[in-house]
């Protein structure tokens, strides 16, 4: 079965493809991190409904999870022999992969504190950085982990950048609330004066790689753009044994 039915151009500019699939759920690989609250959460709706309704978002060739990390590890977990997905050309032009931008809802000093006790080297850039103009190139350089962020201050953590992103999401889960963009990101803290963490996106390459070695990122490093519809679906999960 297929979805948005195209051109059968194979080009990497060519409009996307949904192609449904069973696949075992061992042939799929993350690339992120799951929250076992959600997960377990979403294994109860399974098992009591005993439908899903969207499948598991994959790259064609490479089986990499694009969307549904925690469908999948539920299905696997409640012992399916596959599991309904739509398969896409992952480099395809038209597929974008960039990143969300927390901020945590605490005073920005308190943030700064906490940092500077984990050992997280703080260079202030507060006077080096026009705001309009170059933030969004110095959190693309990579020359920082991060770009911790408030109404006057701009630092730059010296650290790698899943360890900052490990560190808020273990200690302040519930304050953190991501944003699609580091303008609305710092929009928010500038009103508040809480903290915003400002971190690169990875490339599709790099999504590959990693899950291709079996590591994971920490959850939302990763936010698949694809601008085409994913129809729902109702499959019982009984045809998946």
């Amino acid at each position: 079965m297929t979805a948005n039915h195209t051109k059968s151009d194979s080009d990497s500019s060519s409009e996307i493809k949904l192609e449904l699939q069973f696949i075992p759920p061992d042939q799929l690989h993350p690339h992120e991190e799951i929250l076992q609250n959600a997960l377990e959460r979403l294994k109860k709706e399974l098992l009591r409904d005993g439908v899903l309704f969207e499948p598991v978002l994959v790259s064609k060739d490479s089986h990499v999870i694009l969307d549904g990390h925690h469908r999948w590890i539920a299905l696997k977990e409640i012992g399916v022999a596959k599991i309904p997905c739509y398969v896409v050309d992952y480099f395809n032009d038209q597929i974008v992969v960039k990143t969300w931008f927390p901020v945590v809802q605490k005073d920005f000093h308190e943030i700064y504190q906490a940092f500077k006790e984990q050992g997280f080297e703080l260079i202030d850039l507060s006077n080096e950085v026009n705001i309009e103009k170059q933030l969004g190139e110095l959190i693309e350089s990579r020359k920082y982990g991060g770009i911790l962020f408030n109404a006057e201050k701009v630092y730059g953590v010296n650290v790698e950048r899943d360890r900052i992103h490990r560190f808020l999401r273990s200690t302040y889960l519930n304050d953190l609330r991501y944003y699609p963009t580091w303008k609305e990101a710092i929009s928010v803290a500038k009103q508040h004066n809480y903290a915003a963490l400002l971190s690169f996106g990875y490339s599709k390459h790099e999504v590959v790689e990693c899950a291709r070695a079996g590591r994971v990122f920490p959850p939302k490093a990763t936010r698949h753009i694809i601008p085409v519809e994913r129809p729902r679906v109702k499959i019982a999960l009984e045809e998946m044994y």
